[in-house]
């Protein structure tokens, strides 16, 4: 059991490695993700306000093919902070890492790792912090959030909540064929959390609220299987081996009996379980990855399934974090470097680039916004107004806009405008304008139809009744 929980959150370090040495390739067509980040976060609160900021984006290549995806481009943040209060403000910022795994056939050797300069050139080593990703989009904020020097607790799950874990013995005599190891529960829902060892193909059905049958199908004839309990314990009502998945033959040449017991702390479990393999993961965000990922695993039954798919999804983000001393009254300068990458990437000619500006809101204030797009491609689409200069085109405002950048770049302006007619160069605004267009007029389609039907009927029986 130790061994499968640490092999589920193994791929965070593994993840970590591989963005900054070698080479990482993916099966042919996975869905790039762009920088699948922004500026620097800061945690809500913050009382410090930038006076500028600089990006400029560097964009020398486009690929011409998904196997020939060398990206040398970089995006150049530079920053000046001010602190506004009369007390010296230690200053919290975090930097999403570049994320190897979702990219096919980068080699990350050529892509500049991030990095973190102050403005006397003095360059700060991160700390490595962990979260899960979001389900459907990259949300800078609420996933910092998530990330705390403490252990966080939610409804059910706490550091001090009992963990009871319970080993089984499946022991058979026949050597052949396949056998189902049975377990009949009895619990409360609402004080317990269920979670069963599914290395056997295990399922679960709930015979009626509290009380569960686990199966186990398995061709070993000496196994142990392990089943963790969170909160209060739960009662073994049956335990047994058939011959069919449903437990309706019991198998006369096998025996599925209890064999072992312990009992600890949630926040015991999840340290044991942490081990010493995993060093850059410090015990707070392993603590409440853990937590996350059973609160998000978990049904209205109490049971929680975890499958071995989810060490392959990529639902781990890194983070840098760096702290940055402000004294009051005072302004600091700051760089970043981070890798930038398309949005979405087919066969081209069209390229789309994401950055997130919207993060920036946390600080007290932005003021004296400059975004240079480096670049010898043209700019077929932005949502801001960009103005073409020698080397690219600039953009500037003196607070910060409102929504994120996006924009397209394509190697001409006719293969931008072929890529427009083929439909792969639709920006996310329009595709949103024609799937609503699209409603709207379905909608009025079928009310139009439905009202002739009404008419139609109408008129029928007024000229039956007469």
């Amino acid at each position: 059991m130790k061994k499968k929980w640490g092999t589920l959150l193994l791929a965070l370090p593994i993840t970590l490695a591989a963005a900054t040495s070698g080479v990482v390739r993916a099966e042919a067509g996975s869905k790039f993700e762009g920088t699948d980040g922004c500026g620097v976060v800061v945690k809500k609160g913050c009382p410090i306000e930038i006076e500028r900021e600089e990006i400029r984006m560097q964009i020398s290549e486009l690929a011409a093919s998904s196997s020939d995806m060398v990206c040398p481009s970089v995006v150049n943040t530079t920053y000046e902070f001010y602190n506004p209060t009369g007390e010296d403000t230690e200053l919290c910022l975090y930097l999403p890492a570049f994320d190897a795994c979702a990219y096919a056939g980068i080699d990350t050797s050529l892509l500049p790792k991030t990095t973190f300069r102050t403005g006397k050139g003095e360059e700060l080593s991160p700390r490595y912090r962990f979260t899960f990703r979001s389900v459907f989009s990259f949300d800078a904020e609420a996933e910092v959030d998530r990330i705390e020097d403490v252990r966080r607790s939610d409804q059910f799950f706490s550091p001090d909540l009992p963990v009871t874990r319970t080993f089984y013995r499946l022991k058979r005599t026949a050597s052949e064929g396949r056998a189902y190891a049975q377990l009949i529960l009895k619990y409360n829902p609402a004080r317990t959390r269920i979670y069963f060892d599914n290395r056997f193909g295990g399922a679960k059905t709930v015979v009626e609220d509290g009380l569960v049958r686990l199966t186990w199908e398995t061709e070993e004839t000496d196994a142990e299987i392990e089943v963790c309990v969170f909160g209060d314990a739960a009662e073994t009502v049956d335990a047994f081996v058939s011959t069919d998945g449903e437990g309706k033959m019991r198998a006369s040449d096998a025996s599925f009996t209890r064999s072992e017991e312990a009992a600890e702390s949630f926040s015991a479990f999840v340290s044991r379980m942490k081990g010493d393999g995993k060093p850059l993961i410090c015990e707070e965000d392993w603590y409440n990855l853990f937590l996350d990922l059973l609160s998000s695993r978990g049904n209205r039954f109490g049971l929680i399934y975890v499958p071995t798919e989810w060490i392959s999804e990529g639902r781990l983000r890194t983070w840098y974090e760096y702290k940055l001393s402000v004294p009051a009254g005072e302004h600091i300068m700051a760089e970043t470097s981070t890798p930038l990458l398309p949005t979405a990437f087919g066969s081209g000619p069209v390229f789309r680039f994401d950055y997130l500006l919207s993060p920036a809101r946390r600080f007290a204030a932005v003021k004296n916004l400059d975004i240079y797009i480096e670049t010898p491609f043209y700019l077929g689409y932005s949502n801001f107004s960009f103005r073409r200069e020698e080397g690219g085109y600039h953009f500037e405002r003196e607070e910060l806009p409102i929504g994120e950048l996006s924009f397209a770049l394509a190697s001409s302006e006719e293969a931008y405008a072929s890529g427009q007619s083929a439909g792969s160069g639709l920006s996310p605004s329009m595709k949103l304008a024609v799937i609503l267009l699209s409603v709207l007029a379905g909608g009025a389609l079928v009310a139009g139809v439905a009202a002739l039907l009404i008419v139609k009927l109408r008129k029928k029986r007024f000229s039956q009744k007469h």
